[in-house]
């Protein structure tokens, strides 16, 4: 074998890592999410995602298609950072709640407007440069793939805000 199994590892390793962040990089830290949720206690649930969440809800009528019986239907959009604290309050008001979320490309009109990079968000970007940063420093050492590294260093200046070209 020509370079040995700790950098063909590496290599993996490094490979796996440029896939999470080029998600990143693209779906950004703010990606949207499109949630129905079907409760008897659709009035509180939906209260609380604007009372707690500040999000706008649209209830909706829908027919069960297995008893025939009416249901109300809550549908919200919201940002993936807030989707733990969403589930939280349906699960504190209706344990037995039917909830779907899925992801969203785009969001245009109504009153859905993307928030402002929190504080978390900043830090998490800055952690993720920093990280990369150090598996750069690591393939350098390992003496890996020249491209590879150019590659991540490209991610990283995106990251920055600025703008790098690689060949």
């Amino acid at each position: 074998m020509v370079f040995g199994w700790d950098n063909a590892m590496f290599s993996l390793i490094a490979y796996y890592i440029a896939f999470k962040v080029i998600d990143l990089t693209i779906e950004g830290f703010d990606e949207s999410k499109s949630v129905w949720i079907i409760s008897d206690n659709y009035r509180d649930i939906g209260d609380a995602i604007v009372s707690r969440l500040g999000r706008g809800v649209t209830y909706l009528n829908g027919e069960g298609g297995y008893s025939g019986n009416a249901k109300q239907v809550i549908f919200c959009v919201i940002s993936r950072l807030e989707e733990a604290k969403l589930k939280l309050i349906v699960n504190e008001l209706d344990p037995v709640a039917f909830l779907a979320v899925g992801n969203i490309h785009d969001v245009k009109g109504g009153r859905f407007r993307k928030k402002g990079h929190s504080l978390a968000s900043n830090r998490l970007q800055s952690g993720l440069i920093n990280s990369l940063t150090k598996i750069a420093s690591i393939l350098v050492l390992n003496g890996l793939k020249w491209r590879l590294l150019l590659f991540l260093e490209a991610i990283i200046q995106n990251l920055k805000g600025g703008f790098c070209y690689f060949a």
